[in-house]
Protein backbone atom coordinates (compact mmCIF):
# COMPACT_ATOMS: atom_id res chain seq x y z
CA UNK A 1 0.00 0.00 0.00
CA UNK A 2 1.09 3.54 -0.67
CA UNK A 3 1.33 5.97 2.23
CA UNK A 4 -1.60 7.99 0.82
CA UNK A 5 -3.78 4.86 0.89
CA UNK A 6 -2.69 4.12 4.46
CA UNK A 7 -3.66 7.62 5.59
CA UNK A 8 -6.97 7.43 3.74
CA UNK A 9 -7.65 4.08 5.41
CA UNK A 10 -7.01 5.59 8.83
CA UNK A 11 -9.23 8.57 7.96
CA UNK A 12 -12.07 6.25 6.98
CA UNK A 13 -11.58 4.05 10.04
CA UNK A 14 -11.68 6.98 12.48
CA UNK A 15 -13.33 9.96 10.80
CA UNK A 16 -14.46 11.44 14.14
CA UNK A 17 -10.89 11.65 15.38
CA UNK A 18 -9.09 12.39 12.11
CA UNK A 19 -11.40 14.15 9.61
CA UNK A 20 -14.22 15.82 11.53
CA UNK A 21 -12.02 18.11 13.67
CA UNK A 22 -10.48 19.46 10.46
CA UNK A 23 -13.95 20.27 9.06
CA UNK A 24 -14.96 22.24 12.17
CA UNK A 25 -11.76 24.29 12.06
CA UNK A 26 -12.39 25.52 8.49
CA UNK A 27 -13.64 29.07 8.19
CA UNK A 28 -16.40 28.69 7.24
CA UNK A 29 -16.87 24.95 7.82
CA UNK A 30 -17.74 22.99 4.68
CA UNK A 31 -17.70 19.40 3.50
CA UNK A 32 -16.31 17.75 0.42
CA UNK A 33 -18.10 14.75 -1.14
CA UNK A 34 -15.87 12.14 0.54
CA UNK A 35 -16.27 13.86 3.91
CA UNK A 36 -20.04 13.93 3.51
CA UNK A 37 -20.01 10.23 2.61
CA UNK A 38 -18.00 9.55 5.78
CA UNK A 39 -20.47 11.55 7.88
CA UNK A 40 -23.38 9.53 6.48
CA UNK A 41 -21.58 6.22 6.98
CA UNK A 42 -20.48 7.23 10.49
CA UNK A 43 -23.97 8.35 11.57
CA UNK A 44 -25.96 5.54 9.99
CA UNK A 45 -23.39 2.74 10.00
CA UNK A 46 -23.79 2.16 6.30
CA UNK A 47 -23.49 3.89 2.96
CA UNK A 48 -26.54 3.34 0.78
CA UNK A 49 -26.90 3.76 -2.96
CA UNK A 50 -29.36 6.55 -2.27
CA UNK A 51 -26.63 8.47 -0.42
CA UNK A 52 -25.05 9.22 -3.81
CA UNK A 53 -28.00 11.52 -4.55
CA UNK A 54 -27.39 13.36 -1.27
CA UNK A 55 -23.73 13.89 -2.14
CA UNK A 56 -24.72 15.42 -5.47
CA UNK A 57 -26.43 18.17 -3.44
CA UNK A 58 -23.09 19.22 -1.89
CA UNK A 59 -23.52 22.90 -2.85
CA UNK A 60 -26.91 23.08 -1.15
CA UNK A 61 -25.52 21.27 1.89
CA UNK A 62 -22.59 23.66 2.19
CA UNK A 63 -24.93 26.62 1.82
CA UNK A 64 -26.97 25.31 4.78
CA UNK A 65 -23.75 24.77 6.74
CA UNK A 66 -22.77 28.40 6.15
CA UNK A 67 -26.26 29.54 7.15
CA UNK A 68 -25.90 27.67 10.47
CA UNK A 69 -23.01 29.97 11.40
CA UNK A 70 -25.40 32.91 11.63
CA UNK A 71 -26.95 33.35 15.06
CA UNK A 72 -30.73 33.09 14.72
CA UNK A 73 -30.53 31.05 11.48
CA UNK A 74 -29.93 27.66 13.06
CA UNK A 75 -33.50 26.43 12.50
CA UNK A 76 -33.33 27.63 8.89
CA UNK A 77 -30.11 25.66 8.40
CA UNK A 78 -31.59 22.46 9.83
CA UNK A 79 -34.73 22.97 7.74
CA UNK A 80 -32.66 23.52 4.57
CA UNK A 81 -30.82 20.25 5.13
CA UNK A 82 -34.07 18.40 5.87
CA UNK A 83 -35.51 19.51 2.51
CA UNK A 84 -32.86 17.44 0.73
CA UNK A 85 -34.28 14.04 -0.19
CA UNK A 86 -32.71 11.44 2.08
CA UNK A 87 -31.70 13.81 4.88
CA UNK A 88 -33.88 13.82 7.95
CA UNK A 89 -33.38 15.61 11.23
CA UNK A 90 -30.88 13.08 12.57
CA UNK A 91 -28.71 13.38 9.45
CA UNK A 92 -29.01 17.18 9.42
CA UNK A 93 -28.02 17.36 13.09
CA UNK A 94 -25.03 15.06 12.44
CA UNK A 95 -23.76 17.21 9.57
CA UNK A 96 -24.12 20.42 11.61
CA UNK A 97 -22.57 18.82 14.70
CA UNK A 98 -19.47 17.89 12.70
CA UNK A 99 -19.21 21.49 11.50
CA UNK A 100 -20.15 23.21 14.76
CA UNK A 101 -19.56 20.74 17.64
CA UNK A 102 -19.88 23.50 20.25
CA UNK A 103 -23.33 24.61 19.05
CA UNK A 104 -25.12 21.58 17.59
CA UNK A 105 -25.65 18.05 18.88
CA UNK A 106 -26.93 14.90 17.23
CA UNK A 107 -30.54 14.00 17.85
CA UNK A 108 -30.63 10.25 18.16
CA UNK A 109 -32.99 7.61 19.56
CA UNK A 110 -30.36 6.45 22.03
CA UNK A 111 -29.88 9.94 23.48
CA UNK A 112 -33.62 10.61 23.55
CA UNK A 113 -34.18 7.33 25.39
CA UNK A 114 -31.36 7.98 27.90
CA UNK A 115 -32.94 11.29 28.87
CA UNK A 116 -36.52 9.96 28.62
CA UNK A 117 -37.41 12.66 26.10
CA UNK A 118 -40.55 12.35 23.98
CA UNK A 119 -40.98 11.64 21.22
CA UNK A 120 -38.20 9.04 21.29
CA UNK A 121 -38.30 8.77 17.49
CA UNK A 122 -36.01 11.52 16.16
CA UNK A 123 -37.91 11.68 12.86
CA UNK A 124 -40.93 13.06 14.73
CA UNK A 125 -38.97 16.16 15.79
CA UNK A 126 -39.19 19.39 13.81
CA UNK A 127 -36.16 21.62 13.22
CA UNK A 128 -37.70 24.21 15.57
CA UNK A 129 -38.23 21.65 18.33
CA UNK A 130 -34.72 20.30 17.82
CA UNK A 131 -33.20 23.77 18.25
CA UNK A 132 -35.47 25.15 20.97
CA UNK A 133 -36.00 22.01 23.04
CA UNK A 134 -33.45 19.26 22.34
CA UNK A 135 -30.25 21.31 22.06
CA UNK A 136 -30.92 23.20 25.34
CA UNK A 137 -31.49 19.89 27.16
CA UNK A 138 -28.12 18.56 25.99
CA UNK A 139 -26.48 21.90 26.83
CA UNK A 140 -27.87 21.65 30.37
CA UNK A 141 -26.65 18.06 30.68
CA UNK A 142 -23.20 19.03 29.41
CA UNK A 143 -22.89 21.92 31.88
CA UNK A 144 -24.13 19.82 34.81
CA UNK A 145 -21.41 17.23 34.11
CA UNK A 146 -18.64 19.64 32.99
CA UNK A 147 -18.60 18.22 29.45
CA UNK A 148 -18.45 19.80 26.04
CA UNK A 149 -21.64 19.52 24.02
CA UNK A 150 -20.01 16.86 21.85
CA UNK A 151 -18.82 14.90 24.88
CA UNK A 152 -22.33 15.01 26.35
CA UNK A 153 -23.68 13.50 23.15
CA UNK A 154 -20.99 10.79 23.20
CA UNK A 155 -21.58 9.99 26.88
CA UNK A 156 -25.33 9.62 26.45
CA UNK A 157 -25.02 7.52 23.30
CA UNK A 158 -22.35 5.33 24.88
CA UNK A 159 -24.34 4.90 28.09
CA UNK A 160 -27.26 3.68 26.00
CA UNK A 161 -25.04 1.12 24.26
CA UNK A 162 -23.70 0.00 27.64
CA UNK A 163 -27.23 -0.36 29.00
CA UNK A 164 -28.24 -2.48 25.98
CA UNK A 165 -25.18 -4.72 26.25
CA UNK A 166 -25.63 -5.18 30.00
CA UNK A 167 -29.30 -6.08 29.51
CA UNK A 168 -28.44 -8.70 26.87
CA UNK A 169 -25.77 -10.26 29.08
CA UNK A 170 -28.26 -11.04 31.88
Amino acid sequence: MKSKEILRGLDCYDPEGRIFPHISRLSPPRVEPLELALILKWKFGRFKKTDKAIIKRIKVINKAIRLAATCGKEIDAVTALCTIKGIKISGASAILTICYPDRFTIIDKRVLDMLSISPSDASKWTPADYWSRFVPLIQTFSKRHALTLRQADQVLWGASVFRDIRARMK
